[in-house]
C-alpha cells in the first residue's frame, strides 16, 4: 500500500490514511471509491480502485468490494445514481437497490441488484 523512503512511508492511494502501530505501518481507512484489500497471509492491506462502471457502499469494511453497476444506474466508481431521473436507490447491506420509479415507469427489481432497473 505504500513506498517507504528510509524514514516514512508514502501510500501509493492518495486519501488512504495509515498509522504507525509498534514498527509497522497498519492501514486505517481507504477513500471513497475504493475496497479496502488484504492478502493475510503475507500480512498486507491496501486500497484497490474501484472501476468507473463500478460502486462501493463501505470502502472501510473488508467484507465489501467494488461491484458492477445495475442496470438501471449510472456509476462513478463510487455511488449509484439513478439512470431514469427521478428513480430512487438506497442502500440495503453492500449493494444499492432500487426503491421507487417515478411516474410512467415499473419498478424492476428481482433477487439480484445487478437487474434493478425502471421499465417505461
Amino acid at each position: 500500500g505504500g513506498v517507504c523512503n528510509g524514514s516514512h512511508m508514502e501510500p501509493e492511494t492518495a486519501g488512504a490514511d495509515w498509522a504507525i502501530e509498534g514498527f509497522h505501518y497498519k492501514l486505517k481507512s481507504c477513500p471513497e471509491g475504493h475496497s479496502w484489500t488484504e492478502d493475510a497471509a503475507q500480512g498486507q492491506t491496501w486500497c484497490d480502485e474501484c472501476d468507473k462502471d463500478e460502486y462501493i457502499t463501505n470502502p472501510n469494511d473488508v467484507k465489501d468490494m467494488c461491484r458492477p453497476c445495475p442496470k438501471g444506474g449510472v456509476c462513478d466508481g463510487m455511488k449509484v445514481m439513478p439512470a431514469t431521473p427521478g428513480a430512487v436507490w438506497a442502500i440495503e447491506g453492500f449493494h444499492y437497490r432500487l426503491q421507487a420509479c417515478p411516474e410512467g415507469h415499473v419498478l424492476a427489481r428481482g433477487d439480484v441488484p445487478l437487474l434493478d432497473e425502471c421499465i417505461q
